[in-house]
């Protein structure tokens, strides 16, 4: 199973054609579900938090500006501790 997150969305959207999009938007998933969908490489040791939760507050993170792994870190660390659980 692959664990890049590009090949996971890929074949989420295999399913979704392009039509009217007011029409088409309930049948998409959505974005946490895809997230949660994301194989997690890291071992069971490894993880401190769920793949998913981490994945969308680094999303926002770079959507927010941070352009490395400090800033999306220190802007996730400005969130509420228990957010990312």
């Amino acid at each position: 199973m692959p664990s890049s997150p590009i090949d996971v969305l890929a074949r989420h959207l295999e399913h979704v054609t392009v039509g009217d999009p007011l029409t088409d938007l309930p049948d998409l998933p959505a974005l946490a579900e895809v997230l949660n969908a994301v194989p997690d490489p890291r071992s069971r040791r490894g993880r401190r938090y769920r793949l998913g939760p981490l994945l969308a507050l680094s999303l926002l993170a770079v959507l927010g500006g941070a352009a490395s792994l400090a800033k999306i870190t220190r802007f996730i660390a400005g969130y509420d501790p228990d957010l990312p659980a």
